[in-house]
């Protein structure tokens, strides 16, 4: 069947049901209950009732590559960089998934039918290549793990992505260590495996961007001085979390990002208060909170 939008499936599901008028005979009855019964089937057609539907990754972003540039103001001929193959640190019992349909009562999974973090690690390569990042042995190491991806479809589909990295010399020892994240959010066909790509694809791009773009891995990349993670402190934090709120980043992913980074202390009864005031959501505040206690 040829992919088609939600608002079509149920059109023509009515179309069918509605193509024959009401008999009040018997043999009419017997037609009009056989013709809804092909209309309810039909609709169920078009829902695409499933136990799984698995993809084939691919990376396919809805712009190109270099539509988003991090910021990385000349340093791209500093020190070249080996990328160690991601793991996939996700807190799911199947590596495989990497979606859910909650288009009904029951969710239906969507697993990838190759490795996600190999997946991963490929595109993580490709991106840095295409921003001017020289790759290879040589001076650090880049390693990192999948701490979140998954796609979810309701009425649209959005995605959450995070990973946390560190970036070494040969010896091992940890000049930068941080969170980074993305998302993606798009209008699409029910079950439809490009929209499913082109969702994994954004979130990973934008994830990576955000890795390239963060002061402290960039210092530590040039080999300044002083490159450790610094703290923040609760004002610090409110104006991080409003700069992604404002950026149209999904409330949990802001509070995955709460959760890994390092403050001063915690946010106090006032603080909290004005937080709440700005509108951060009360799921950030709680990840703010409790995660420092």
């Amino acid at each position: 069947m040829a992919e088609e939008t939600r608002t079509q499936c149920r059109q023509r599901s009515v179309t069918a049901a509605q193509a024959e008028p009401r008999d009040l005979t018997s043999a009419g009855n017997t037609r009009h209950r056989a013709l809804a019964v092909g209309g309810i089937l039909l609709l169920v057609g078009c829902s695409r009732f499933a136990s799984e539907k698995r993809i084939a990754l691919r990376f396919t972003p809805k712009e190109n590559v270099t539509a988003a540039i991090p910021a990385t103001e000349g340093l791209t001929a500093s020190r070249s960089i080996e990328v160690a193959p991601l793991t996939d640190a996700r807190a799911v019992t199947d590596r495989s998934l990497v979606g859910e349909n909650r288009e009904h009562s029951t969710p239906v999974p969507i697993r990838a039918t190759s490795s996600v973090e190999q997946f991963a690690t490929t595109v993580l390569k490709k991106c840095l290549a295409e921003w001017g990042v020289r790759l290879g042995p040589g001076d650090l190491v880049l390693r990192g793990e999948i701490t979140n991806l998954l796609v979810t479809e309701d009425q649209t589909y959005s995605t959450a992505a995070s990973m946390r990295f560190r970036l070494e010399d040969h010896s091992g020892n940890a000049l930068w260590e941080g969170i980074a994240i993305g998302d993606a959010h798009q209008w699409g066909s029910s079950f439809k495996e490009e929209n499913y790509n082109e969702e994994i694809s954004d979130a990973l791009k934008r994830t990576f961007a955000n890795l390239v773009s963060n002061a402290g891995f960039q210092r530590a990349w040039i080999g300044a001085a002083g490159v450790s993670t610094a703290a923040f402190s609760p004002a610090e934090l409110k104006a991080k979390i409003l700069e992604m709120m404002k950026s149209g980043i999904s409330e949990e992913t802001v509070a995955s990002y709460v959760r890994s980074v390092k403050v001063t202390r915690p946010p106090n009864a006032e603080e909290i208060l004005d937080w709440k005031k700005t509108g951060v959501a009360e799921s950030v505040i709680r990840a703010a909170v409790q995660e420092r206690r």
